[in-house]
């Protein structure tokens, strides 16, 4: 995933299979968006609190560490 001006990070597997973007928008808040192609998941979510970001995607990522 490029980054753009309201992207505040992306995470990319080696592979295809699995990314996470965090963008922040103009309402307040970030967009949450995780996807993996593998286990056919893709969600989008809107959070209000960085702390819960950063531990959500960490669990996130973590499952897909095998």
């Amino acid at each position: 995933m490029p980054f753009s001006d309201d992207v505040a990070g992306t995470a990319d597997a080696a592979g295809p299979s699995w990314c996470a973007s965090v963008a922040m928008l103009e309402a307040g808040g970030y967009e949450v968006v995780r996807r993996d192609t593998s286990r056919r998941e893709h969600e989008v979510s809107v959070e209000t609190t960085i702390d819960r970001i950063a531990v959500d995607l960490a669990n996130w990522l973590a499952a897909r560490a095998d």
